[in-house]
């Protein structure tokens, strides 16, 4: 998935009766790139089944990141 990809996902998922929705915000420098979803909640532990969290520092961040990412997605089996 590319970063353009990646930021338009909106994946909905239950939390008790409600439906919710989660997304990912990417960051990004001249040396550093990261990946995380976006919905946090007041403790900051999150229920979303879409919880990701990656960072890496240096001149390959990007496509690290990207690659650890596209992993993670194909082993969630998610059809958008």
């Amino acid at each position: 998935m590319t970063k353009k990809e990646i930021l338009e996902l909106k994946l909905e998922f239950k939390s008790g009766n409600m439906t919710m929705i989660d997304w990912f915000q990417i960051s990004e420098g001249a040396k550093f790139f990261r990946i995380s979803s976006g919905l946090k909640h007041a403790n900051d532990i999150t229920k979303s089944p879409f919880y990701y969290e990656d960072f890496a520092i240096g001149k390959n961040a990007e496509k690290q990141v990207l690659k650890k990412f596209n992993e993670w997605w194909l082993s969630l089996n998610y059809e958008k």
